[in-house]
């Protein structure tokens, strides 16, 4: 994309980089942070732990900024074995306290529900400026329903945690977090996941990111 830009602005690079900002710019909404720190988070963890960047985005960022989305935030593709697959990634932000089994089911619920409705959805996902020109013929053809691939499901669950962690040091800390988020995760009745096929059990990604204070974090944060 650098290259295209650099071409088509006889190679100055200032004014190559400072159009693709300002494009980036253009994605964010002002005023709706909740959602849109939560697909940041749920991009960077896709591509970083299942090297699976998103390849269709459900309706583009800039529609309507007075409505939100709902159902998956995105189509993400990538390869395991050196075989394509499909990861279907929501993201969920939940500032409220003590809501970790109720964001859960609600993730849960919300991610079966987007598996469900992919076919009939998939107009309503669209790839822009940002896709490499090789992807956009993969991206074609997923809206056609010509492609047959193995479909996992990720959702990334933000949430407000009312446990203090501390530890003498970083490794401390760390395996207090994992303690206290596993301490959560044995409360959850197992009857929650007895409804669902163990076909969708078996393909299912949940990460669970603990935040203090977070709905300050959310204030602040403006792309």
């Amino acid at each position: 994309m650098l290259d295209e830009e650099l071409k088509e602005r006889g190679y100055n690079t200032a004014n190559a980089v400072s159009h693709i900002v300002q494009l980036a710019n253009s994605k964010f909404r002002s005023g709706f942070p909740r959602g849109q720190f939560g697909e940041l988070l749920l991009f960077n963890f896709m591509q970083h732990f299942f090297k699976a960047p998103a390849l269709l985005r459900k309706m583009p960022l800039t529609t309507n900024p007075a409505v939100e989305r709902h159902g998956a935030d995105a189509i993400h593709l990538g390869l395991v074995d050196m075989t394509p697959v499909i990861y279907l990634g929501e993201a969920k932000t939940y500032t409220s306290k003590y809501q970790f089994a109720n964001a859960l089911e609600a993730a849960l619920s919300s991610i079966v529900k987007a598996h469900a409705d992919l076919l009939s959805e998939l107009d309503l996902y669209v790839y822009d400026e940002f896709i490499e020109e090789p992807l956009r013929a993969i991206a074609k053809n997923i809206k056609r329903n010509k492609l047959d691939f193995q479909v996992q499901l990720v959702s990334v669950i933000s949430y407000t945690e009312t446990v203090k962690i501390g530890g003498p040091d970083s490794a401390a800390t760390l395996a207090a977090l994992e303690k206290t988020v596993k301490k959560h995760i044995g409360t959850i009745k197992k009857e929650l996941f007895e409804t669902h096929s163990e076909y969708l059990l078996a393909r299912m990604h949940f990460f669970f990111l603990p935040f203090w204070d977070l709905e300050s974090l959310l204030e602040d944060f403006e792309p």
